[in-house]
């Protein structure tokens, strides 16, 4: 019993010890252009996650809807379904080229690591740690799209419910598919007044937004934990002529 008790406070002091700091490869991408991220999630081990991402960042096609629902008083997703397709030749390509530069685990319960690549073998990183605590909070929070020098750059965000891994890949998909419904121009929209007196108007605002996108050279730049709301908040940014609406 009591070496149970030991292993679970051990795994509880590794799990709190690894949201207080990240390295600095993973909160400024940007600074190391040579590495490529990879998650364990959905089944997939880091360095398959890195292999798909080397390849969807290159070049990949967006397909898919957005719908969302607008009242007087909340706006909703009522529903969406995308795909990004990559190239399977460039998968094939970079097939145990990615060797393993550094990692670390944010959740050891659940297993959450990540890991960075680079294609590079001779790549050395210089390792540096950032606490958490000690992150300021970006000048783009609380952006969402904006055009900037030639470039689209975007805020995903997600909030984490159980794995921090899911939060972050789900906030940097969310970046880059906010600049597609942006930029979309086959939209759909329905207004509906439901009720409307002289000091307030009631509706209903359908929209659906359709995508079809070929995408090039797209690139993370930030990542920011907010640890007290537990929102994950990813910076994304691509020329404006590397998007292409087919």
């Amino acid at each position: 019993m009591k070496k149970s008790l030991f292993i679970l406070l051990i795994l509880i002091s590794f799990k709190g010890n690894a949201i207080e700091k990240y390295p600095e490869w993973f909160i400024y991408p940007q600074l190391y252009p040579e590495l490529i991220t990879g998650f364990c999630i959905r089944d997939n081990m880091p360095v398959t996650d890195a292999e798909i991402m080397y390849c969807l960042y290159q070049q990949c096609h967006v397909t898919g809807y957005l719908e969302t629902i607008e009242t007087t008083y909340v706006k909703y997703l009522k529903n969406s379904e995308y795909y990004y397709v990559y190239s399977k030749q460039c998968l094939e390509n970079i097939k145990e080229k990615l060797h393993h530069i550094d990692g670390f685990c944010n959740d050891v319960l659940s297993n959450a690591y990540v890991f960075a690549f680079s294609v590079n073998t001779d790549y050395k990183l210089k390792q540096k740690y950032l606490l958490t605590e000690n992150l300021k909070k970006p000048d783009w929070l609380g952006k969402s799209v904006w055009e900037e020098d030639g470039f689209y750059y975007s805020v995903g965000m997600f909030t984490s419910i159980g794995n921090e891994n899911d939060a972050w890949k789900t906030s940097e998909e969310n970046a880059m598919f906010n600049i597609i419904t942006s930029v979309a121009v086959n939209v759909f929209s329905l207004v509906r007044i439901e009720e409307s007196s002289e000091n307030l108007s009631k509706y209903i605002n359908y929209v659906r937004i359709d995508v079809d996108f070929e995408l090039k050279n797209i690139e993370t730049l930030e990542r920011w934990p907010d640890i007290e709301n537990q929102y994950y908040y990813t910076l994304v940014r691509i020329k404006k002529s590397d998007i292409t609406e087919l």
